[in-house]
């Protein structure tokens, strides 16, 4: 085929892994062979995760889903080819704790998907931010329905916001269990498990290399007590750091799903 100056032209890649002995992360390189003098191959890095089916164990692991983005941060998974986390988790660990935020520079916050492992719902989950000392909540995007099992999940909202100079908490709710799961732990009042209402972990987001990206975590979201894989929703959100201000649940917080009201402060769209 040929391609013009300032044309593209998309590719499908088909990975179809040969048996459930392939589960797990799959490398390959696509390579580009052309007439460009400059650059007669062009090599694109390709990496999978295989799954021997769809939900509960069979998912991947936060590890590996780690590993699997060349994130090398460590969430004190001592086995990583099964879906559970261990509660408390093991070291190392680099795990920070960030029950709320505020915006590290001017500028968007942005949120990046990285995957989505949950049980289906109409959405399968919706994801938003709320004043950490008032009622106020703002769903930014929702995951859409059948895509619950994948590494790239279809959204339907916004990954771009801006609190301003307020301090923010996370929130992911989730339709199908008719509640939400919150940066801070003690609005998690619906856990009753191991993780004592710790369903957000925050993780510092590094380079391939190590190096820490400054003012960037990766989050890893639970939907359930009593079992805890810390993947039903992850991403990386950039631009924020941690607040120590301290923030008490008012009593008319305590509900199932957060307004979905869009405010001004959205500035994108997906």
């Amino acid at each position: 085929m040929s391609v013009a100056a300032a044309v593209s032209i998309p590719i499908n890649v088909s990975f179809a892994p040969a048996s459930k002995t392939s589960a797990g992360i799959h490398i390959a390189t696509l390579r580009i062979k052309s007439n460009d003098p400059l650059h007669p191959n062009y090599n694109i890095p390709i990496r999978a995760f295989a799954m021997n089916g769809l939900d509960g164990g069979n998912e991947p692991s936060l590890q590996r889903l780690m590993d699997l983005w060349q994130i090398p941060d460590k969430v004190g998974d001592d086995t990583p080819d099964e879906s559970r986390l261990p509660l408390a988790p093991k070291s190392p660990n680099d795990e920070v704790l960030l029950p709320t935020l505020v915006a590290a520079r001017i500028g968007p916050i942005t949120i990046q998907m990285l995957s989505a492992f949950l049980p289906d719902g109409s959405p399968a989950a919706r994801v938003g931010f709320y004043d950490a000392t008032t009622e106020v909540s703002t769903e930014l995007f929702s995951i859409d329905q059948g895509s619950n099992q994948t590494t790239h999940p279809s959204l339907s909202g916004y990954t771009r916001f801006s609190p301003g100079a307020r301090s923010f908490g996370l929130y992911v709710n989730w339709p199908l269990y008719g509640r939400s799961s919150f940066s801070e732990d003690s609005r998690n009042s619906w856990d009753t498990g191991q993780a004592h209402g710790r369903m957000l972990r925050f993780y510092p987001l590094k380079n391939t290399d190590g190096t820490i990206v400054p003012n960037a975590y990766v989050v890893g979201a639970e939907a359930i007590s009593l079992y805890s894989d810390q993947q039903d929703v992850m991403f990386i959100i950039r631009n924020v750091r941690g607040t120590p201000l301290p923030s008490t649940l008012p009593a008319s917080f305590a509900k199932n799903s957060p307004s979905r009201a869009i405010s001004d402060s959205l500035v994108d769209l997906v």
